[in-house]
């Protein structure tokens, strides 16, 4: 029998663990919100479909892109694509992409699925290719059965909408980031830190040894009822979301990260 999405969620999350000292009550907390944010992606994709036959306004397309972007397993490969896609290329130049996305490894869908999915969210547009990578028009298929307009597309080409700019626009990184900073300001010091750190790889225990004793810690608690103490795993989590920071069998800056960080330096000086 093959592997079910339950087992294969806490694999997944299982591995996460070993990454940032999870026990196993967060172990089986955090399968089973990635599991329900699975199911968000299904009804996600039907709400898509039922909805391609009706015009959307502009706000409405954002939406939709923003909305299928949400989910945490997929976010950094979907922003990957749009970014790339900023001009024309080619489908296997994108899968490509996409196979050497860190991410990759462990999202449970091919390549090919995960770039349809922001067509059918309405983030890219696909253009037909002949055999010489010349675009395929309407009037070029006039006159044409199926079986010889298929012989007449010889590839695809992807580029992103006008929605998926604006979406890829405030999914940046650098965005994210100064999103991130505003909402926990006394933080901003300490999240710094921790990239500037993890510019060379690091270990969970040697972020944990970093920020050991650090009065954020203990000051930074947003549980203003039991006031429980920040844990380092939460400013990892934090800046995974936010693009700054990726585990490839170690903990690394981004290269949105990096950008960051230089900013911030030029505005200190």
């Amino acid at each position: 029998m093959g592997e079910t999405l339950d087992d294969f969620m806490v694999d997944t999350v299982s591995e996460a663990a070993v990454q940032t000292g999870m026990d196993d009550d967060a172990v089986a907390r955090e399968a089973a919100r990635l599991m329900a944010k699975d199911q968000s992606v299904l009804e996600q994709a039907t709400e898509v479909e039922e909805m391609a036959s009706e015009p959307l306004t502009h706000e409405e397309q954002v939406a939709i892109v923003t909305k299928l972007m949400d989910n945490p397993r997929f976010r950094e490969i979907y922003y990957a694509i749009l970014d790339y896609c900023q001009e024309q290329r080619r489908l296997g130049d994108v899968e490509t992409l996409v196979g050497q996305q860190p991410e990759f490894e462990h999202c449970g869908q091919n390549q090919y699925r995960l770039i349809i999915n922001l067509e059918d969210a309405g983030a890219l547009d696909r253009i037909e290719l002949d055999e010489q990578g010349a675009c395929v028009t309407e009037e070029m298929k006039e006159g044409l059965t199926e079986d010889e307009i298929d012989d007449l597309v010889f590839d695809y080409a992807f580029i992103d909408t006008e929605a998926g700019r604006e979406v890829r626009n405030q999914m940046k990184p650098e965005k994210r980031m100064d999103d991130l900073m505003n909402m926990f300001p006394k933080r901003a010091q300490t999240y710094c830190q921790v990239l500037d750190f993890c510019k060379q790889p690091r270990t969970f225990q040697e972020i944990n040894s970093l920020l050991k004793g650090a009065d954020v810690l203990s000051t930074g608690s947003a549980n203003t009822i039991t006031n429980v103490p920040l844990q380092p795993s939460v400013f990892i989590d934090q800046l995974e979301r936010s693009g700054a920071l990726v585990w490839k069998g170690s903990w690394n800056v981004t290269e949105g990260g990096r950008r960051y960080l230089e900013l911030m330096e030029k505005l200190a000086k």
